[in-house]
């Protein structure tokens, strides 16, 4: 049987996802120690369990943090700077953590479709681990864009005050979408699992959570909202051509429609690239319960799902 984790430390626990994944922790009865590390000038709280690591980001801060831990996960947003990453990992390696699971926790960043700066980024961070497995191993989270979140920001298509939706490709191409907490689920499950962390060594971990098309939530929320919502039909090659011409005159917010465009389209071969179905998914494996999607489009909807903090995009 392999060796349970027994101390874990959170970076960037305060934001959007960091948040879910603490509290689930927390919850858990056989949690490992959990420590966050933090900006010295950071006003964030953290429950009474929590051991807290202030650092100025030096690599003799981190390694004091990093010291004695087992896994280090990553929240940090696409906009820290790719060599900040390398002094964490690097930090870590000195420090003798065993595994690194960076921030992922989104859409398919390895695939060639998405092409667009938030993937690369991310895309990079794999490969330096890849690079570095010889010193310490990776697990990196796949799940699409969080459906809740992404309802809230307009990434997936739907203006939820205006009844309005912009639909790709006729709407019916499916896609795997869950909320952060059914993410943070996964993520504890895993590390309180001593066989499947063994197992999720140096790979990506996929989540398929709910199975969607545009259509199917169109259809929740016209049902939640007891109206029939404006729609308008894009092709998916177009809007990605949109968002390539946003992102070259600097609005980010392309980023957003090129994400929209391959996650609800599939590809000259057929592929529906954002189904997660056919990627061997851990849902099963990691125990994770699913609430009803309904019931997780009005929770949407009456504001149980508040997003923390903004990404450095331009939304409309």
């Amino acid at each position: 049987m392999p060796n349970p984790v027994r101390k874990v430390i959170l970076i960037g626990a305060s934001g959007n996802i960091g948040v879910h994944v603490l509290k689930q922790l927390l919850a858990h009865p056989n949690h490992p120690e959990v420590s966050v590390l933090t900006r010295v000038e950071s006003n964030a709280e953290f429950p009474g369990p929590v051991k807290v690591f202030r650092s100025d980001y030096s690599s003799a801060s981190l390694e004091q943090a990093f010291k004695d831990q087992d896994v280090a996960l990553s929240f940090l947003n696409y906009d820290v700077p790719f060599d900040r990453l390398k002094l964490i990992i690097g930090a870590l390696i000195k420090a003798g953590v065993d595994r690194f699971i960076p921030s992922d926790y989104g859409i398919r960043t390895y695939h060639e479709r998405y092409n667009v700066g938030v993937a690369t980024y991310k895309r990079k961070i794999v490969q330096h681990l890849k690079e570095m497995e010889a010193l310490i191993s990776w697990t990196s989270f796949i799940c699409n864009p969080w459906i809740e979140y992404c309802l809230l920001d307009g990434l997936l298509g739907f203006d939820l005050g205006k009844h309005e939706a912009n639909i790709v490709d006729g709407g019916d191409n499916p896609f795997s979408g869950s909320t952060r907490s059914y993410v943070a689920q996964a993520v504890c499950n895993l590390l309180t699992d001593p066989v499947a962390y063994h197992d999720s060594k140096n790979q990506y971990i996929h989540l398929a959570g709910h199975s969607l098309t545009q259509n199917i939530i169109l259809a929740q929320l016209e049902k939640l909202s007891g109206t029939q919502w404006k729609t308008e039909n894009v092709k998916a090659d177009d809007m990605i051509a949109e968002g390539h011409n946003l992102i070259a005159v600097g609005n980010p917010w392309g980023m957003a429609l090129v994400v929209r465009a391959v996650t609800c389209s599939r590809t000259e071969e057929g592929e529906s690239v954002g189904d997660l179905r056919s990627q061997s998914p851990w849902d099963k494996r990691l125990g994770l319960k699913l609430d009803a999607l309904e019931d997780d489009l009005r929770a949407t909807l009456e504001g149980q799902f508040p997003i923390i903090h903004m990404p450095p995009v331009i939304i409309p």
